[in-house]
Formats: C-alpha cells, structure tokens, sequence
C-alpha cells in the first residue's frame, strides 16, 4: 500500500496538471472564476523562490522518472488491489 502511495505521489507532483483558481468575479448572483494556466506542482516548485540546490534535485528526480512506466506499475498495484479486495475467488479487475 505504501509504494502504491509514493508511485501515486511521484506520478501526480510530476505528470499532473492542475488549475489554480486566481481570482473570483462576482456579477450580482453570478461568479465567474478566473484561473491560472495548468501546471504540475513541479513547475510551481521550479518557480518559487526555494534554493538551487533544492530545486537541482528536483531535476535530477525528474529526469530519471518514467510517466508510462509509472502509470504501469500503478495499474499493476491497483488490479494487486482489487484481487486482494474481492470477495469471490478467480475474479480479476481490469482498468
């Protein structure tokens, strides 16, 4: 379960995009919601003031991953998962 976690952790800081909401614009009753472009929160790191030193491992880590065999081994896990999880024997999950 741990290594599903820190795959999960791994693939979602590094591969992820996700929206930042920047501002809210209220009209009356309506709200229209205005957000920064899609970033991972890796290229947030890389733009915020954390030392070089700090953001040159982030690099090196990122260089060394693999989006699809990450995504692999995660579906692996997960199906490991679900055998454990299910109930009547010889049933298997595929995503």
């Amino acid at each position: 379960m741990a290594e599903l976690e820190a795959l999960l952790g791994l693939y979602v800081n590094y591969f992820q995009p996700s929206l930042k909401l920047k501002q809210k614009i209220r009209n009356g009753a309506k709200v229209k919601k205005v957000y920064e472009p899609p970033k991972t929160p890796y290229e947030r790191v890389l733009e915020s003031d954390l030392p070089q030193e700090a953001k040159q491992l982030l690099k090196q880590r990122y260089q060394q991953l693999n989006p699809a065999e990450l995504s692999r081994k995660i579906v692996a896990l997960q199906n490991k998962l679900y055998s454990l999880a299910t109930p009547v024997k010889g049933v298997k999950y595929e995503i």
